[in-house]
């Protein structure tokens, strides 16, 4: 289910260049500007990108995972990729474990801290849409809202 209409685009295509290095702030900045700019658009990516973009976001899908399988998944990813360029990610960006487990264990050591400044962001702007997805129903659910969404221009649902 996808909406032709919704440029997906992911957070670490452009906060990244090669080899795992971030830009400028200034130049993710914006970059980030000109794609919130747009009448439609899907961001993908972590609790860093809503300062760029929760201030123009109509609907939020937030994947929110019980730790245990969060864990599991980042465990799993970089052998799911292992030697590759994820389709999400610039090119020269490729998954090995040791560099993919350095990220997964600063990321679930910091998931508290994380969780809560999203919850804070998502507090701060009560005409938007939030889905908060803990399961695979949550996200049916959401993806179902999202593909048929039609959102008001004060970002509501009709």
């Amino acid at each position: 289910m996808r909406r032709a209409d919704l440029e997906i685009v992911s957070y670490d295509a452009v906060r990244l260049t090669q080899n795992w290095a971030k830009r400028h702030e200034a130049d993710v900045a914006k970059s980030m500007a000109g794609l919130v700019s747009k009448d439609s658009w899907i961001i993908e990516g972590g609790p860093s990108l809503l300062r760029h973009a929760l201030h123009r976001a109509e609907g939020v899908v937030w994947l929110d995972p019980r730790p245990w399988l969060r864990a599991l998944r980042l465990a799993y990813r970089p052998w799911q990729n292992l030697g590759n360029v994820r389709d999400e990610l610039p090119a020269g960006n490729v998954d090995w474990p040791l560099q993919q487990y350095r990220f997964g264990i600063a990321s679930l050591a910091n998931g508290q801290n994380a969780r809560a400044a999203i919850e804070t962001s998502l507090r701060a702007g009560s005409k938007r849409v939030v889905w908060h997805c803990r399961s695979k129903a949550d996200v049916s659910r959401a993806l179902e809202a999202v593909s048929q969404a039609v959102f008001a221009p004060d970002g509501m649902q009709p």
